[in-house]
């Protein structure tokens, strides 16, 4: 999945991404699973609607694009005329059993708004959205990721060159970030030093 948002990094992907992660989930054993649900639960701002209907204004499938418009324009007529306060922004409920992304929510229960950055088109920019799914390319330049995603990228990038299968792989990850808690710089290569002694002593020890 680090590697899948970090190839498919728009704003238009992350409603997608979020559910091919939790389409990955259903192999997992229980035990794991329940851990992994509640992660995703707590993080899955991508679910929220407004964020799952710019993915559908920029999905293959023309009915898609068109259920997308239909309620994005629903959305604009029943917006209230006068500014509204700030609002919440809370994350949905996750449908771990949905075939599709745009199925991750019960639209019946949500209160469907239309997308901050929508507000700038026209209803016939976002009608052409049905015949077009290009014209969304312009939030290309907005990615779903943040910096956490390439750094964690390079780290996975560095340990498979270094070590092979998935437990090493996660172990060398797991070493690296924990000796950058303990000594996050150093200035000399005597203090490089103390810290693998430090490491070897408790390695001599056990």
């Amino acid at each position: 999945m680090w590697f899948a948002i970090k190839t498919r990094y728009s704003c238009v992907d992350g409603s997608r991404l979020l559910w091919e992660c939790v389409d990955k989930t259903r192999v997992l054993p229980k035990k794991y699973e329940a851990v992994v649900h509640r992660a995703i639960s707590q993080n899955a701002f991508y679910a929220h609607p407004e964020n799952i209907l710019i993915g559908m204004l920029g999905d293959e499938q023309r009915d898609v694009r068109a259920t997308a418009v239909s309620r994005i324009l629903h959305a604009r007529q029943n917006a209230p005329k006068t500014p509204d306060p700030p609002r919440t922004f809370k994350v949905p409920s996750i449908n771990f059993q949905a075939k599709k992304y745009y199925d991750l929510i019960d639209w019946e229960k949500e209160n469907i708004t239309e997308p901050p950055v929508l507000r700038r088109l026209s209803d016939e920019q976002i009608c052409s959205s049905v015949d077009d799914p290009s014209q969304v390319s312009l939030f290309d330049a907005f990615p779903c990721h943040t910096q956490a995603v390439e750094r964690i990228v390079k780290e996975v990038t560095r340990a498979s060159l270094n070590v092979c299968g998935a437990e090493n792989r996660d172990g060398f990850i797991r070493n690296a970030l924990l000796s950058r808690q303990v000594m996050p710089s150093f200035h000399t290569k005597n203090q490089f030093r103390g810290l693998q002694l430090h490491a070897n002593d408790n390695a001599s020890t056990t």
